[in-house]
C-alpha cells in the first residue's frame, strides 16, 4: 500500500521522523526559499497555488489530487498532526484502520457556543452569507446534496470535524475532492473578486472545513476519529523520542 501524510506548511517546521510517509508539501509566496529536492510544492504540476490566500490548505489538497498517485492520502498541518491509541499515526496503523473505515478523521471540534448554527457563526464572523450562496448553487445544481448539506449548516451542537485534517482511501479522497472541487469552483464564479476582503479572504478555506461533513453524510462514509496534536513542541519531543529509540535498535 502506498501511504502518504502530507504536512501542510508556509514556513520551516518539524515533522515525524517516520521512513516514508510524511511528506512536507510547501505553500504560499514563499514555498520556493522553503522546500528542498524531497518536498512538494503546490505550485508544480497542475496546481491552484495562487488561490492560497482565499483557499488555504485546500491548495495542497488539489495538488495532491491532480498530481499524486497513492493509496491512501492524508493532510496535517504544521502545527497540527493526528495520533490513534495515544501514538502518531504511522504507515502501519493507517493501512490497518483503512482497511476497515474509508476515513480517520480528527475527534469533533467545538467551533461555536453550542446554540447558534454554523451558518449563523459564519456569517457572524465573515459578514456575508456564503453558505446561504451554496445552498442556492446546490438547490440548482446539485440537489442530490441538499439534505446532507442543510442538516449540516443548521446543526446548532457546534460540533464538526474541523482543520482540514484527514487520511481516506484513493477512492474516498477521489470522491470528496470531486465533490468539494466542484462546489467551491462554482461558488468562486458567483462572487465578484471586489468582495472578497477581511475575514472574507479566507471564506473558500473557512467553508471547506465543514462540507467535509457534509461530503461524509452525503456519501455516508464509515469514518474512525484520532486525537489531534496541536503544537510543533509537542512534535520536537516525539521526534526526540523516535531517534532515542532509533538509537536503541542500532
Amino acid at each position: 500500500m502506498k501511504t502518504e501524510i502530507l504536512v501542510v506548511g508556509h514556513k520551516k517546521f518539524h515533522k515525524p521522523l517516520f521512513k516514508n510517509e510524511y511528506k512536507k508539501i510547501f505553500v504560499g509566496p514563499n514555498q520556493a526559499n522553503l522546500a528542498s529536492g524531497q518536498d512538494y510544492r503546490d505550485s508544480s504540476g497542475d496546481n491552484i497555488a495562487e488561490k492560497n490566500a482565499n483557499y488555504n490548505e485546500m491548495t495542497a489538497i488539489y495538488w495532491a489530487w491532480k498530481n499524486l498517485d497513492l493509496d491512501n492520502y492524508g493532510f496535517c498541518h504544521y502545527r497540527r498532526f493526528l495520533k490513534y491509541d495515544g501514538k502518531l499515526l504511522d504507515k502501519k496503523t493507517i493501512d490497518r484502520l483503512l482497511q476497515t473505515y474509508d476515513v480517520i478523521v480528527p475527534k469533533v471540534e467545538k467551533y461555536g457556543d453550542g446554540i447558534r448554527t454554523y451558518e449563523e457563526i459564519y456569517l457572524e464572523t465573515v459578514k456575508y452569507n456564503d453558505v446561504d450562496l451554496l445552498r442556492g448553487i446546490i438547490t440548482k445544481n446539485h440537489p442530490e446534496w441538499l439534505n446532507a448539506f442543510n442538516h449540516v449548516m443548521s446543526e446548532q451542537s457546534g460540533n464538526g470535524h474541523m482543520r482540514n485534517t484527514f487520511i481516506m482511501t484513493n477512492q474516498a479522497f477521489d470522491s470528496y475532492c470531486s465533490f468539494i472541487f466542484t462546489l467551491l469552483f462554482e461558488l468562486e464564479e458567483i462572487v465578484p473578486k471586489s468582495e472578497i476582503t477581511g475575514q472574507r479572504t479566507r471564506m473558500f478555506g473557512f467553508l471547506s472545513e465543514k462540507l467535509l461533513d457534509v461530503w461524509i453524510e452525503n456519501n455516508q462514509a464509515n469514518f474512525v476519529e484520532a486525537e489531534m496534536i496541536f503544537s510543533e513542541l509537542g512534535m520536537k519531543r516525539v521526534n526526540n523520542k523516535v531517534k532515542h529509540l532509533m538509537k536503541g535498535a542500532e
